[in-house]
């Protein structure tokens, strides 16, 4: 799939918790309760209640890079879902937390969404 698509429907993430953020060398996989996962190998930024960015992808390997900061959304119910199409997906979380994930690449995928098979 090129592109987010206007009609994505995430509705099944609405209030779902966030329980686990894995790091992997070429993604990062968020797991939720009670059901649903997404898996990000392209680009993503974390931003505050305040608007500001407090972690987000980088070049940099994982294990040389500042510390993530991803812990803060563990807990979490998701609150809302923006579907920004094509270029993005914002969840926003209980205390004001928002993680955007990008579709950032012509050539290969960006995240899957799971359920649903939902690749971009």
């Amino acid at each position: 799939m090129y592109g987010v698509p206007a009609d994505l429907d995430l509705r099944f993430l609405h209030g779902a918790t966030l329980m686990q953020v894995c790091l992997g060398t070429a993604d990062i996989q968020f797991h939720f309760h009670p059901t649903g996962h997404v898996s990000v190998q392209g680009g993503w930024q974390q931003r505050d209640a305040l608007g500001e960015i407090v972690d987000k992808d980088s070049e940099v390997a994982a294990a040389e890079r500042e510390p993530f900061r991803l812990h803060r959304l563990l807990g979490r119910r998701v609150e809302s879902i923006e579907v920004a199409a094509p270029s993005r997906v914002s969840f926003r979380f209980e205390g004001g937390d928002e993680l955007q994930i990008f579709d950032d690449s012509v050539q290969f995928e960006s995240f899957q969404i799971q359920p649903g098979d939902i690749i971009v």
